[in-house]
């Protein structure tokens, strides 16, 4: 049964100097079957352009919300 304190999240913007990056990029990594392949310079280009969100929880460290990376390549 879920109690109020287990659905407590915050929404927070990645930025390349977050603590969570790391464990965002772990998380796409290991589930680059479903989110597709990023290389790891892919993570900090869409943090530092605020292109990652993240939901932050007690339970869960970060669930990634990958936006808008259709331009990867792009300098």
């Amino acid at each position: 049964m879920a109690t109020d304190e287990s659905l407590e999240f915050t929404i927070q913007e990645i930025d390349s100097s977050s603590e969570h990056i790391e464990t965002i990029r772990r998380l796409g990594d290991a589930n680059s079957a479903t989110l597709g392949f990023l290389p790891r310079g892919a993570f900090y280009r869409l943090a530092n352009q605020g292109r990652i969100l993240a939901c932050i929880s007690p339970e869960v460290v970060s669930i990634i919300y990958n936006i808008g990376t259709s331009n990867l390549t792009e300098k």
